[in-house]
This record gives structure tokens, sequence and C-alpha cells, in this order.
């Protein structure tokens, strides 16, 4: 990226920008503590963005009146929802994950099945899987300790639940559409089951134990680079999603990896946003993925945001059609200063029931109770409701609905 910038930015603009890897972000914290931070940051995780806009230290890019018009060209607004506090927008999604459904074909084949549409298809498959010692890995089995909402809440999400009320100022763990997205989740495991832990789904896959379910960008990369046995055996799918009443299936998750801020105390406000629309361009973002894949190899792909950047990689027509397709289903969490107790809870509610065997309603129950006591908490810190929590000034929640009637009012404007 320094050689790219020195021989196509800093050559045009007659600047010399400096990239500095820093090996670990949470010294940026130290250096905006002691002004030294730099002006603009690249590839960090994309919570941090709003991290430190909390606390007033990352400049709101819907200052620039260009910034939404640009980013909706090249990029889909919900992936800003995170990036999103008190009404502005803090930081700039530059790369994505995706989840997809693989499917081993020639298991399939063996055994008579179809790739499931929906997730009713799935648990309709499951006996069949069972009777053969196979089974299907749902992303939480493969989650660790602790299930993020990465993994979590799509369920919701596919069951028109969220995670917030309209306020932000408790959780919606016990409204109807919450309890049937989280019954369904865990039903997968306690009913009809799928494997509570796949350790590695990469592996299992391979050799036919977990022939079917759903991966993402690391899971994709792996098959195609550390698998050639698997060559032609194997494809890729939308996840199965919830149908609705209409006939609709959704089929949301979570896609947010990267993100890029621009500090708030920075002395080159325009300069830094000129840099950071330069980076974030299909031009740029196409030059330096395939500059990493034709250096480095095939297993340094680039998973940028940049949807026309991302079309001219170095994927499969029929991939690409797939992979697209599911960002288009592209639904992320909006953050809050106590997200993660929050996610911590709805975790600790998928073991409660899955693990130990407690009731959805108790489970829930003590989520709810557990996260609204740690919002009270810190909505207090924070300003936004007093001692005795009535609320004092409203948390403005963005949604990418709002971030595109902002795009609208602003060419309406023009």
């Amino acid at each position: 990226m320094q050689q790219l910038l020195d021989e196509e930015y800093n050559a045009e603009h007659g600047t010399d920008i400096k990239l500095s890897i820093m090996p670990s972000e949470q010294k940026l914290i130290l250096a905006n503590a002691s002004g030294n931070n730099p002006d603009v940051v690249l590839s960090t995780a994309y919570t941090t963005p709003f991290n430190f806009a909390v606390r007033g230290a990352a400049k709101n890019l819907l200052s620039y009146d260009d910034f939404l018009s640009f980013y909706a060209d090249n990029y889909n607004l919900e992936a800003l929802v995170p990036l999103c506090y008190n009404g502005g927008v803090y930081g700039a999604i530059e790369s994505q994950d995706f989840y997809c459904l693989f499917y081993r074909k020639d298991t399939l084949e063996a055994l008579n099945l179809s790739i499931p549409d929906t997730w009713d298809d799935v648990r309709k498959m499951m006996p069949e899987l069972l009777r053969n010692s196979m089974n299907f890995c749902v992303p939480i089995a493969s989650a660790g300790g602790t299930k993020t909402f990465s993994v979590t809440a799509p369920f919701i999400y596919q069951t028109n639940g969220q995670i917030y009320n309209d306020n932000a100022m408790s959780v919606s763990y016990d409204t109807k559409n919450v309890i049937k997205g989280f019954t369904d989740m865990t039903e997968m495991f306690t009913i009809y089951g799928a494997k509570r832990t796949v350790a590695d789904f990469y592996n299992s896959f391979r050799y036919n134990t977990t022939p079917i379910g759903i991966g993402n960008f690391s899971t994709y990369l792996q098959l195609k680079v550390a698998a050639p046995e698997l060559e032609g055996l194997w494809g890729i799918a939308m996840v199965p999603g919830t149908k609705q009443q209409d006939g609709k299936v959704y089929r949301y998750q979570m896609a947010d990896s990267t993100a890029s801020m621009i500090f708030g105390n920075t002395k080159k406000p325009d300069e830094a946003w000129d840099f950071l629309k330069w980076y974030l361009s299909v031009d740029t973002q196409t030059n330096y993925a395939n500059t990493l894949q034709s250096t480095y190899g095939s297993e340094y792909r680039l998973n940028t945001a940049n949807l026309n950047a991302f079309k001219q990689l170095q994927y499969s027509e029929e991939d690409l059609k797939v992979i697209l397709g599911q960002w288009q289903w592209q639904k992320e969490n909006v953050q809050h200063p106590a997200g993660y107790m929050s996610e911590r809870e709805l975790s600790n509610a998928w073991i409660n029931v899955v693990v130990n065997g407690d009731g959805i309603a108790e489970a829930l129950d003590k989520a709810v109770l557990q996260s609204d006591r740690e919002i009270l908490r810190k909505m207090q810190e924070f300003g936004y409701c007093d001692e005795d929590g009535n609320v004092i000034k409203d948390y403005k929640l963005l949604t990418a609905k709002d971030l595109y009637n902002m795009l609208e009012e602003k060419e309406a404007a023009k």
C-alpha cells in the first residue's frame, strides 16, 4: 500500500504521506491521549470508530458534504450502521466478511438431498444427515465460548426482531419476534441435533463429517487454497433464511470487518478526507487487491467492501453472484455503549438453554435483567439519563434507512 501510495497519491498531490503499522490498535488510545495520534486510521476493527466517537475522539464524516454520496456509489450504506453514534457517522467500512452456505456436491447427491433454501429445509434434512453420522454446521457452533452478535443476531433479524428498543434504553429480548428467532436458533441444537461445537468447519467439511454448513470468507479461502482434493466437489449458495408470510425469504447476515476513521483532532481535516476517498476508491481498492494477490499468492485475497472493486477481483462468475447476492442481505447491529453486555447476555441465554437445559423464557428474562442493568449504568455515565433512570436526552439510533433518507435530502437540496 505504501508503494501504491507513493506511486499514485503522493506523486500526484506532491505530498509525503507515510503509513505506519501499529501492532496493537490499543495504542491508538495512548497516541490520542498524548496528542501524537495519526490523522487517519486504516484497517482497524469496525467497532473502533464507535468507541472513539463516544469519547469525542473521532471525526463525524457527515461533516463532509460528499461523504454519503461517495460511499453509496461504491459501498452498501448498511455497512455504516455500527459506525454511527448520536446522529453521526464516524468511520467507513473498508473490508467485509461474507457468510455463505458451503456444501459437498458429491455427498448431497449420494444422500439424495437438495441445497436447503430455508431453515425449514435444513430441519428436514437433519435426520438423513444424522443417520449417516453427518451434521450441519451452524455458525454458532464455530464461535468459541462467547457467541457474538455476528452468529446470534441473524436469527433475530430473520424473524423481524431487533436487539434494542427504539430509544436504546433497554434490550428487546422479551419481545415476540426476538423470542421466535431465539427459539429457532436454540431448537436447531436441542431438537434437531445440530452439533453444539464444530472446532474447525474447514477440516470437518474436508473429512465429510460436516458436508454442509455456513462458513465465511476464511472458510472459502481455505477450501480454495488448501483442499485441492475437493476441487469441483463443493460449491457455495446463499445462506438458508426464514420464510415470511408473503413468501419472501429473509437471509440477513452481518458482514463488517475492518474500518477507516479520521481523528477528531486532525489539523488537516480536508486533506485527510481527500486521502481517505482515494484509499476507498474503486481503482485503489482494485489495484491493491490485485497487487497483493499477484505478489503473495491467491491466499492473500482482499475482501474489499467496495462492491464495484469486488466485482473485478478473481472470483468465478458463479461464486461472485452468490457472494454479491448474500451481501444484499447485509444487516448490521447498531453499536451501543453497553453493547458488550447485551452481546454477552444473549450468548449466555443460548448456553443456558442449549447446554444447561433452562427454559427459553427463563434464559431470556435473565438476559434482559442483566443487559438493562448495564445499559442504565452506561447511559448514566454518558449523560443520557439521571441517577433515577429518567431520560435526559435521546440516544439517536441511525439505521441504513435513515442514511439513505439523508442522502436523498442532500441530493434534493442540490
